[in-house]
């Protein structure tokens, strides 16, 4: 059956617990993925840090370009440009990422990967996925229970 069939039938208030589990389990992840970081690391705004190498991870994975203008912007709120900066230098001095002007306009620094952060995240990636897939199995399985019964 294909993914799309599951999770249609899947009532409001299963979806909306399901959820909530993905949250806490994906905060609780990253707040141990941060402790390890400050830990292991020596990484000051370790929070940011860890999101920063994440985000680059991710634009390299799906082919993309992030810049610490990007960054600055998806922080909006919760982190100051500022703060955002200090942690871009931060994860460059330690090794996580490297920063190049970009080609177009060198106000702009363009934030890649370094194998070592990409290694350090698909590290990650297995004991993430089979965590967040047995919550969607967990919500599944209530949601058969809720049409039997």
């Amino acid at each position: 059956m294909a993914r799309s069939d599951l999770t249609k039938r899947l009532p409001l208030r299963a979806k909306a617990i399901a959820i909530g589990h993905w949250h806490r389990e994906a905060l609780s992840r990253r707040a141990a993925i941060v402790r390890e970081f400050r830990q292991l690391r020596d990484v000051p705004r370790a929070l940011e840090g860890f999101w920063i190498v994440m985000e680059a991870c991710l634009a390299h994975l799906e082919g993309e370009i992030v810049t610490q203008k990007d960054l600055a912007a998806l922080a909006t709120g919760t982190a100051s440009p500022a703060t955002i900066s200090r942690a871009v230098q931060d994860m460059e001095d330690k090794g996580w990422i490297v920063t190049r002007p970009s080609g177009t306009d060198a106000r702009v620094r363009i934030i890649e990967v370094t194998p070592r952060a990409l290694e350090y995240y698909m590290s990650k990636v297995e004991a993430s996925w089979d965590a967040f897939w047995s919550i969607a199995e967990t919500a599944l399985a209530a949601a058969d229970k809720a049409d039997q019964g």
